[in-house]
């Protein structure tokens, strides 16, 4: 039976199903007050969506390696360029949940034109070569083993990016077992760019096996199940470790190597113990430059999770494999010591009738300060890509959740952009291939009006 719920979590987790995830339901319903767009944009394969710092352009990036750019007009009409923007298929692997996974905008695009991406190298392997894009489930490692890495590219006046224009900021993130990838990036108003890594599914040292038994997010000297922030201005690695960073003093520069000296901790290392974060966002409400992240940790057999990442839990271990949410994995779940944490919210798989069939926690989004309707403002909402449902938490009282939308596709980012008349939209990405939008019907709401109305089904 542990098997089978096993491989239940493994096909939960998104990019192993490339070929069935479907388009958008013609039944979606969502709460009363809302309205969700038809669909606006059509990609292949997308995962990841960012907006300019003005709102005039949208990057989709889609995981065969490629990425869109539409036009964003005064009026949010999308319109998507007819030449891709970038094409790297012929250095990124894509099978399993393997590819082109994380895409962000340097605040400063206006004058530097920079876009950060989070991909799988295929190592240069020749496509006739059996090893290319292995996947290692009994052993550790090899010369062969694909890796993900972190890259900075530049767009050109003409809208297209020179693959040539690379520079390469994070290397050598195992993707040993081809899934739990993860691959967020977002830059935080603290100016720094964030990171999230998956545990690469099976151990790289291929001496705990792979799932729930994997440990590689408890090894220090990996960057394997971390949250890392850099500093994407510094010239060399080490330049681009923040003074603040929790590992920098005592720590190791582990951005150019798989593994480094065994106890010592990684620089780039923000916080630890993650699973598999595939997607986080940052809280817009926060002022100055704090800088706070909810990060969705996909879960093995039963518990999903979402984890508060503030400056205090700069350190701090979120204690997979130990723990999955608050509940034993391989190992006593105890209560959290001083150095641990446990998640803000978190959904079982069954029992719960709201989650029943739910198995993987994706996009997430922080509604802004009185963008929607009265009594929305920094509630949270995340989505579950098996059960296609959006869920909202007031992160105030994280134990209790609703259902914002239901039929709503499987859904791999959420990010809030520019809508109709002057509102502000939730867009996220239909992993079927097409991205949609979700506006408020009218102005403000009475606060009970807004929160409490019925699904109501869209045509």
């Amino acid at each position: 039976m542990r098997r089978k719920i096993r491989i239940l979590a493994v096909l939960a987790l998104l990019l192993i199903m490339p070929l069935i995830a479907p388009s958008q339901s013609t039944q979606a319903a969502i709460v009363g007050g809302f309205t969700i767009s038809a669909q606006l944009i059509t990609a292949s394969a997308p995962v990841a969506i960012d907006f300019s710092p003005d709102e005039k352009l949208l990057f989709i990036a889609e995981q065969n390696g490629t990425i869109q750019i539409a036009d964003v007009a005064a009026d949010a009409t999308l319109t998507k360029r007819a030449a891709k923007a970038l094409d790297i298929q012929s250095r990124v692997c894509a099978n399993s949940e393997r590819g082109l996974l994380g895409i962000t905008v340097d605040p400063d695009y206006a004058t530097n034109g920079y876009v950060y991406v989070y991909y799988t190298y295929d190592r240069n392997i020749p496509v006739s070569d059996p090893n290319r894009c292995v996947q290692i489930t009994n052993g550790p490692a090899t010369d062969h083993t694909p890796y993900n890495r972190v890259s900075r590219f530049t767009v050109g006046a003409n809208g297209i990016i020179a693959p040539s224009s690379e520079k390469i900021l994070i290397d050598n993130l195992l993707s040993t077992g081809g899934n739990h990838n993860a691959g967020g990036l977002r830059f935080g108003k603290d100016g720094y760019l964030y990171i999230a890594v998956g545990d690469g599914g099976c151990d790289y040292a291929g001496n705990s096996g792979c799932g729930g038994q994997n440990n590689a997010a408890r090894d220090p000297h990996v960057l394997l199940g971390k949250i890392l922030r850099i500093d994407p201005a510094g010239a060399t690695a080490a330049d681009r470790i923040p003074a603040s960073n929790p590992f920098r003093v005592g720590g190791q520069i582990c951005a150019d190597t798989p593994t480094t000296t065994a106890g010592i901790n990684c620089q780039e290392t923000f916080a630890y113990g993650f699973r598999n974060p595939f997607r986080f966002t940052m809280d817009p409400n926060t002022t100055g430059t704090a800088t706070t992240l909810y990060v969705n940790d996909v879960g093995q057999n039963s518990w999903e999770e979402v984890d508060l990442l503030t400056a205090n839990e700069s350190g701090k271990d979120f204690r997979w494999n130990i723990c999955e949410g608050t509940h034993a994995n391989s190992g006593p779940c105890a209560a959290p010591s001083a150095n641990e944490r446990n998640p803000l919210h978190e959904y079982a798989h069954s029992g719960d009738p709201l989650t029943s069939g739910c198995a993987s926690i994706t996009g997430g989004a922080l509604i802004p300060t009185d963008v929607w309707p009265i009594g929305y403002s920094g509630k949270y909402l995340f989505a579950d890509y098996i059960c296609n449902k959006i869920f909202m938490i007031d992160p105030a009282a994280p134990a209790t959740r609703t259902v914002f939308a239901d039929s709503v596709a499987r859904i791999v980012d959420m990010e809030f952009g520019p809508g109709p008349n002057g509102f502000r939209s939730l867009y996220y990405v239909d992993r079927g291939g097409a991205i949609y939008r979700i506006t408020p019907t009218t102005g403000n709401h009475p606060p009970t009006s807004a929160l409490f109305l019925p699904l109501i089904v869209q045509p």
